[in-house]
């Protein structure tokens, strides 16, 4: 990295101390979730079938969707038809980053968590058990993580457990002492965050869809090198990665095509999300041809 490179990354992280440090939280305590979703309806059905089956005390959920020509955006429709309450709130896709921060400034919640649509939920959790942690806006609470977590699908190479201590029900360890998938907190797989906090940084930083957003928070976690992460002792999601909808990443993904699981869709075909039910996985993320 040249020297002005390091200067501006050195920058940007100054600006968001600054941001995180200038910031009055909102009072209320209490959490959204946005989940992020394109051309994947097939996928989506199954997070929230998924979702309303296994938390405990659901919270809103605004589905910031895309479908990239009509066949998608009918399929897209049935799905809302599946799911007309008030928990779930679907909001298409103009430009992503004014949606998204658009979403963030709107709602009065305190908190967020953030879900993709292929994310499917494997066992019982509560929001109740997060809001009852102490100290919980300086922590990271991750629902992807557990203590079987030791293989890292993103770089196809094992990863070692961080060193834990016990919080009630909890694994907690400190941000910064491992790698991998135990030092990623700004992964859009079922982390929670102060709310104002994703946004003042978000809006220090350049993005047009979930994975720059994802790639350039990075900068910024040198500002929570002294902050805990803490988790279920077992994971209550995992990413099932049947195929890539985007071009920014080269994610490691299956060889389904979107039209192919469009195709299932529309013959009134659905994930049998009962066979991740109790998933005790090695990874955070599944591929599509396991």
């Amino acid at each position: 990295m040249n020297i002005a490179k390091k200067f501006a990354k050195a920058l940007i992280i100054m600006k968001g101390w600054k941001a995180l440090h200038s910031l009055t939280p909102a009072h209320n305590e209490e959490i959204i979730g946005i989940v992020f979703s394109k051309d994947r309806p097939l996928q989506l059905y199954a997070l929230l079938e998924s979702y309303l089956r296994h938390c405990e005390d659901p919270k809103t959920l605004y589905i910031l969707y895309r479908a990239s020509d009509d066949a998608f955006a009918n399929a897209y429709t049935q799905v809302k038809q599946y799911f007309d309450n008030n928990l779930i709130k679907f909001v298409e896709e103009q430009y992503f980053t004014k949606d998204f921060q658009s979403l963030l400034e709107s709602t009065e919640e305190k908190y967020v968590f953030h879900l993709v649509d292929d994310n499917i939920f494997t066992s019982p959790f509560s929001f109740t058990d997060f809001l009852a942690i102490e100290n919980r806006d300086t922590c990271l609470f991750s629902l992807r993580l557990g203590d079987h977590i030791t293989y890292s699908y993103t770089r196809q190479s094992n990863q070692s457990l961080p060193e834990f201590s016990r919080e009630g029900q909890f694994l907690t360890w400190k941000l910064g002492t491992s790698k991998s998938d135990w030092d990623y907190p700004f992964s859009v797989d079922g982390n929670i965050y102060v709310k104002s906090e994703i946004l003042a940084l978000s809006k220090l930083i350049e993005f047009k869809a979930p994975n720059s957003f994802e790639g350039k928070m990075t900068v910024f976690e040198i500002l929570l090198r002294k902050r805990r992460g803490i988790c279920y002792p077992h994971s209550k999601l995992i990413n099932i990665c049947l195929n890539r909808v985007q071009n920014e990443v080269k994610n490691i993904a299956g060889e389904y095509s979107p039209k192919e699981l469009l195709g299932y869709w529309m013959n009134g075909k659905k994930l049998d999300i009962s066979k991740f039910e109790g998933l005790i996985s090695h990874s955070a993320h599944i591929g599509g041809c396991q």
